[in-house]
């Protein structure tokens, strides 16, 4: 039953063979819920019991310290008062055993002095090799290894399965593993990560992808404060077939401002990690249930190779409903191929249609071997990939035999489906053993749910296909750049040389110089302030547009000077740059922000004030491929209007695709110093893009 994972350097902590309690009192009701749930799980291994006092405890005997135990311990449970914390490491330390659980409380959450006794835990572990797992931690359960360190009580009966879960709140951690067992879920391991002074979150998502008990991964956190750790192992995950499901609590924006650009505004952290988990292929959910149904559907179905999914319900009512719910969450319910339907046709009703979501109508209930047959059918649509069955698990005799042939169906080795009954609820003993007698399907509650779930499930195959393609691509070879373009001018001439597609431009230092310019630029042309010190330059008066003529675009230079002379007296000025004007032109937006946990990033949406008022941006990490930026574009609400709108000329996707990915590696070749590049507009005519002004932020 224990699933070893012998090379990596948790195995011992997660699945030991020995284990001591040291703390372990009749007095605690921590200590009580531990023992009970210890037992409840059968250890088969050796189990010691440390109290300073010796004696009998629990009916067990106790030895009053490790040293008398005679051997290292795999595994040490430490529930000593805060106090001897410390000590009582050194001593476990002295005693050879390296592998920690730490339940005491009253370190880092409880503020700086906390914090201060929990770096000494964190410094001694890890100047001695220690697995140090908390403190504040309420320890684990393995399910499928009949082992448990936790005082979180045990679901009976104890179900087996290959779903494992992190989670950083102990209480949230009762739940999940409540919610599960009331659905049927089968766990490998539950695992409380505490304040995670040494083992954080991304670390025991490293040893599940090595796990080869666990099929799938569930995560319950409020942060993630290893990013490095958790994207390698989120990448591993991928590369294995493992899906990773998670749900994160707190959507903050970035702590830091920059006040010179827009994009600052624009990118908050839980974009960023929406934008990341997309990335690597993590399936973000945003409930409890969710997060559980998704995770344990994943954990037990096949791979789905197929581009949609099925619902077969025996109800119109319920077939409404998931017609509803797929299209509010993205779930492909694709019309059923001809020869599909043409083979409904034959064991079907008369009255009944042959649609997707399928209602086979309650005619069907007295020929089991009928529902059999649908199923079946419907399994072997060229573009389904998974087929959802509706039927309620009923207690009565009367309804066992189409469950039994759902069961029969569903076992088929070519079949790859679930059964789902409509409200969200548990599901009882009765209920349970009817499941058995099915043959085992993976049986959920709750169409709402698990219309979600299904939807999550679908994305996931989706985007692990990607990934495993993105992965046999070579590398992207990004030459640095020493220099550090400041003004509007320099950047711009920054992003030509780099290939993006940047408007004409002249400097001029005098009133001639501009008239000379403009006129060998075109008929109409913008005046705009060259200066390092001005982002913004309308509000200094530093922009003026549609000039003809020499008299209008020598006049706009001397009001130019004059404006950003009296609204920034101090400003350097390089001089005034001359460019034709663009008119009647769609304006994109593209910035680039350094996320303080996840790096690189890059927006894209309607430019101009359109950013500011509608905020309808896409994000995505940075390095972007082509396919990524023409997808941003495409996941944009006004993506309409870039397809060319009233006379408004559209954009060329692939040109403007193109100069994303361009300005996405200009910024890469920048370094860590730059905090933002931002251009503003990205200018399009329907058949050609220019990047019209610049913007480059530095640390």
């Amino acid at each position: 039953m224990t699933s070893l994972t012998s090379s990596h350097s948790l195995t011992r902590l997660f699945a030991p063979k020995s284990v001591a309690l040291i703390g372990v009192t009749e007095k605690s009701p921590f200590s009580a819920s531990l023992m009970h749930t210890f037992d409840a799980y059968g250890f088969s291994g050796e189990l010691y019991l440390i109290n300073k006092r010796g004696g009998t405890v629990f009916g067990r005997p106790a030895v009053t310290s490790l040293t008398e135990i005679g051997k290292p311990i795999d595994l040490v449970y430490i529930m000593v008062p805060l106090a001897v914390v410390l000590d009582t490491l050194e001593e476990v330390i002295a005693a050879g055993c390296r592998n920690v659980v730490v339940l005491t409380s009253g370190f880092a959450e409880t503020g700086a002095e906390g914090k201060a006794l929990q770096d000494r835990l964190a410094a001694s572990a890890s100047k001695h090799g220690v697995n140090l797992l908390g403190p504040n931690s309420l320890g684990f359960h393995h399910v499928r290894g009949r082992m448990a360190l936790s005082p979180i009580p045990p679901a009976s009966p104890l179900i087996d399965g290959e779903l494992s879960i992190v989670c950083q709140s102990g209480a949230s951690a009762s739940e999940l593993y409540a919610y599960a067992h009331a659905q049927n879920i089968g766990l490998n391991y539950l695992i409380h990560t505490g304040n995670e002074a040494a083992i954080g979150l991304a670390d025991v998502v490293d040893y599940f992808v090595d796990d080869p008990g666990t099929k799938s991964i569930a995560i319950f956190c409020e942060s993630v404060r290893q990013p490095e750790t958790f994207a390698r192992a989120a990448r591993r995950a991928a590369v294995n077939g493992k899906p990773i499901v998670i749900l994160k609590v707190g959507a903050s924006e970035l702590s830091a401002k920059v006040a010179q650009a827009h994009t600052g505004s624009l990118v908050g952290d839980d974009r960023v990690f929406d934008a990341m988990c997309r990335k690597l292929g993590v399936a973000r959910t945003h409930s409890i249930e969710d997060l559980i149904l998704t995770a344990g559907m994943l954990a037990r179905i096949k791979p789905v190779t197929k581009p949609g999914v099925a619902f077969v319900s025996l109800s119109g009512g319920a077939c409404t409903l998931v017609a509803d719910q797929a299209d509010r969450v993205g779930l492909p319910l694709p019309a059923l191929q001809p020869q599909t339907q043409q083979a409904l046709r034959g064991l079907l009703a008369a009255y009944a249609s042959t649609l997707n979501p399928l209602d086979v109508t309650g005619g069907v209930l007295g020929t089991p071997d009928v529902v059999e047959k649908i199923i079946d059918v419907v399994n072997a649509d060229p573009n389904i990939g998974l087929v959802a069955v509706n039927f309620e698990l009923t207690e009565r005799k009367a309804g066992l035999p189409p469950l039994l042939a759902i069961g029969r169906a569903l076992a088929k080795p070519e079949s790859n489906g679930l059964l789902l009954t409509l409200v969200a609820k548990g599901f009882n003993a009765n209920q349970r053993e009817i499941i058995k007698e099915m043959g085992g399907p993976l049986a959920l509650s709750s169409i709402d749910h698990g219309a979600r779930a299904l939807a999550q499930v679908m994305w996931w195959n989706r985007r692990n296909q990607e990934m495993k393609q993105e992965a046999a691509l070579p590398p992207k070879n990004i030459v640095p750049e020493r220099a550090k373009p400041q003004s509007e001018r320099e950047t711009l001439q920054y992003l030509r040389a780099r290939g993006v597609p940047v408007v004409p431009q002249r400097l001029a230092t005098s009133r001639d110089d501009a008239i000379a310019a403009a006129k060998s630029l075109g008929d109409v042309v913008v005046l705009k302030i060259a200066s390092p010190d001005i982002a913004h330059k309308t509000e200094a008066g530093g922009v003026q547009l549609g000039l003809k003529g020499s008299d209008q675009v020598g006049a706009a230079y001397d009001a130019i000077l004059a404006s950003v002379r009296k609204h920034q007296p101090n400003a350097r000025i390089d001089g005034v740059l001359v460019s034709p004007m663009r008119e009647k032109r769609l304006e994109l937006f593209v910035g680039t922000m350094r996320d303080p946990s996840w790096g690189p990033v890059i927006l894209a949406g309607l430019g101009g004030i359109y950013v500011e008022v509608l905020k309808d941006t896409a994000l995505r990490p940075l390095p972007i491929t082509r396919a990524d930026a023409v997808e941003m574009l495409q996941s944009l609400r006004a993506a309409r209007l870039l397809q060319g709108y009233r006379g408004m000329p559209g954009v060329d996707l692939d040109a403007a695709a193109d100069a994303i990915v361009k300005i996405g590696d200009a910024a890469l070749a920048l370094g860590p110093d730059l905090v933002a590049l931002e251009i503003n507009p990205l200018s399009s005519n329907g058949k050609t893009v220019e990047a019209l002004d610049a913007l480059a932020v530095w640390a």
